[in-house]
């Protein structure tokens, strides 16, 4: 059979771009090379105990709020119970050097009102935070539902270029909000002097709307986006690796792997766009694209430990608030020789938020601590279920470290922590078939531009946290944008936002 449109990848963004298309009426197949569908919307188990890969809490499901409305027009909407975080859900600025901890509110005005109480003589700066971020959002239009969206994905928008970090520096020399400022580049994996006014505004405003967990975590989710393909007639096959995409008369006409053909008029390409160049032919693309695709910078890795606690241990403030490590300034987000045991650390518990946190049982716990792909770059070319004794001793030993660091941070509830899971930059780029292991694409920075969703060779396309933006929202816009440039930006826009 030949479908117009192959889409590879089965992450939030392939599956949401296979189902705007669809519901457009285009006939459409979802390839993925795991077994399993889902990318890092996927759970897995260690002792009873569910673990989210990159599902840990989202924004806008709020009315009017553009990943619910996206859900309505997809008619999933009704299948997916977000639990909002109540008002004293946060994350948490807590600073090593004694400075009481600092709320993060999911609520601009609350989180504000947090940050004059901290820092009485900083109120000009922290005034003109927040309206940076209100003027720069009130031009999205995914967070104003009464804009067009062409112009914006056309490039008019400005204040992309303009450097977080000299921003935040001329608000305020108080070190101490200078990292709250900061807190979430940790949302998108760039360094403060590195990322753009823009694209932070994006990500925080996001959630300074309100914050939300899914009941059944993100493996819910892709539960959800499969059945609502399956109904639709839109097939999924798993465990094909694409390893070329066929080209016919100068148009995509097809794509192969793992000894299989699936022809198609159009590719939708939902992962890294740095594994294109060797999957098309020769000469198709100019040899400038190629070498942009395959040299984007990446954002950060993580180091991250799965544990367990019993859930009793857990007060119920603590099952609502990531905890977030911090010395303090800027420089908690640079790359350094003491990165490891001073960068940031991020204490969540995501699957504890279903079950009551007095309850007999475990919690889940998830720590993150941001990584660089140069701590592995040495074990780089070996295989998965060929890693040395060498690699395998280092692992053991940064999950040591880690723990200890935890320990040390978050204090003496974390005594009780059994760890049942390591994962490094390396197992995340085996896992998500991310380059340098990359958690959320490729950089946002002031200097580098995402990939667009149209390329120049007619019927491939992309689409993903690789080009709009990061995470469940961002992919999510992503693949609007992308269908958007098969449909028509405003008449797919016109459609969707009736549901808002």
């Amino acid at each position: 059979m030949k479908y117009e449109f192959a889409v590879v990848g089965s992450g939030i963004g392939g599956l949401t771009v296979a189902g705007l298309l669809a519901r457009h009426g285009r006939s459409v197949v979802v390839v993925e090379r795991k077994k399993q569908p889902g990318g890092a919307l996927r759970r897995f188990v260690r002792r009873g105990v569910p673990f989210d890969i990159g599902c840990h809490y989202t924004g806008c499901l709020q009315e009017r709020g553009i990943l619910r409305v996206i859900w309505e027009y997809l008619g999933v909407m009704d299948r997916i119970v977000p639990v909002r975080f109540p008002e004293y859900g946060s994350d948490v600025a807590c600073f090593r050097d004694g400075h009481p901890p600092v709320h993060a509110f999911f609520n601009h005005e609350q989180f504000a009102s947090e940050l004059y109480s901290h820092f009485p003589g900083q109120k000009d700066a922290i005034d003109r935070y927040f309206k940076a971020m209100r003027d720069i959002a009130a031009e999205v239009p995914f967070y104003n539902l009464d804009l067009p969206l062409e112009p914006f994905l056309r490039g008019l928008w400005k204040p992309a270029f303009v450097n977080l970090s000299e921003f935040v520096k001329g608000l305020t020399s108080n070190s101490h909000l200078q990292s709250v400022f900061c807190l979430p580049t940790l949302l998108y994996g760039t360094s403060p002097s590195m990322a753009s006014l823009g694209y932070h505004a994006m990500v925080a405003w996001s959630y300074l709307q309100g914050a939300w967990t899914i009941r059944g975590g993100g493996q819910h989710i892709a539960d959800v986006m499969l059945d609502m393909l399956d109904k639709g007639g839109v097939p999924v096959v798993c465990g094909m690796e694409v390893d070329r995409i066929d080209v016919d008369g100068g148009r995509v006409a097809g794509i192969g792997g793992s000894g299989n053909r699936i022809d198609a008029d159009n590719v939708i390409f939902a992962a890294h766009p740095a594994h294109l160049p060797d999957m098309l032919p020769d000469g198709v693309l100019r040899p400038a694209w190629r070498n942009r695709m395959r040299s984007l910078e990446n954002s950060w890795s993580m180091y991250i430990l799965f544990g367990a606690l019993p859930a009793r241990r857990l007060s119920e403030a603590q099952v609502w608030q990531n905890l977030c490590s911090l010395s303090g300034g800027m420089e908690d987000y640079e790359d350094n020789d003491s990165f490891f045991d001073n960068g940031p650390m991020v204490f969540s518990t995501p699957s504890a938020r279903e079950i009551r946190a007095g309850d007999n049982g475990l919690a889940g716990v998830t720590v993150m601590k941001p990584a660089w792909w140069k701590d592995v770059a040495s074990f780089a070319s070996l295989p998965r279920g060929k890693r040395t004794s060498e690699y395998h001793g280092w692992k053991q030993e940064k999950r040591d470290r880690m723990l200890g660091l935890v320990k040390r941070n978050f204090g003496s509830v974390m005594d009780d922590l059994e760890p049942l899971a390591f994962s490094t930059p390396l197992t995340l780029r085996d896992e998500l078939n991310s380059p340098q292991g990359g958690v959320y694409g490729v950089k946002r920075s002031a200097s580098q531009i995402s990939p667009a969703p149209r390329t120049s060779l007619p019927g491939l396309w992309l689409t993903g946290q690789n080009t709009l933006m990061t995470g469940i929202v961002g992919a999510s816009i992503s693949a609007l944008a992308t269908a958007g440039e098969i449909l028509g930006h405003e008449t797919l826009w016109d459609a969707v936002r009736q549901y808002g």
